[in-house]
């Protein structure tokens, strides 16, 4: 069985009655509690789900060259260590064992995201994300200028989409 989770990039809270908008992503509460290794409880929901689930999905968009800081948010909280990785010395040892993907729809053209960003955003997620918590990636979709392209384009987005589905 697969789970597919979609990531609400606006506030990084699935519920939408219990979204805390634009916020601070740690509250002085969730600290203290992390401190005395009590997970607050939207992170044990968060994780709970990922521990289900096979595969995770991230739809998300690229602001300004880079992962939405709530998106950076939501893996400083769920990732936590001793849920998504571990320390070996001087390494990081993944403990997920699940497999990711990532659809980014983007506002900007594609010769700019395709020369330079998404090969950094490749390298930020890949490794020092996905991998470093034991994430398998399946693969990227990316979706350019989805705000200006025709109508045809995007129903060959979402063709792409389903594709890419079919065949997890």
């Amino acid at each position: 069985f697969f789970f597919f989770f979609f990531f609400q990039a606006e506030d990084g809270i699935r519920d939408v009655e219990r979204s805390r908008g634009l916020g601070d992503v740690y509250k002085r509460q969730d600290i203290d509690a992390m401190k005395e290794k009590k997970m607050p409880k939207d992170i044990e929901e968060e994780q709970k789900y990922i521990s289900w689930c096979d595969t995770i999905i991230f739809v998300h968009p690229l602001w300004w060259g880079s992962l939405p800081a709530m998106l950076k948010g939501y893996f400083d909280r769920v990732f936590a260590k001793g849920f998504a990785y571990t320390e070996e010395g001087c390494k990081l040892k993944g403990l997920l064992n699940k497999e990711v993907a990532v659809f980014q729809p983007q506002g900007g053209g594609k010769s700019r995201s395709e020369s330079y960003i998404w090969p950094a955003i490749d390298v930020i997620t890949k490794k020092s994300t996905f991998e470093a918590c034991g994430l398998k990636i399946l693969g990227y979709l990316r979706f350019p200028s989805v705000l200006s392209c025709t109508q045809e384009v995007r129903v060959g987005y979402l063709n792409e989409v389903k594709e890419f589905c079919a065949k997890i």
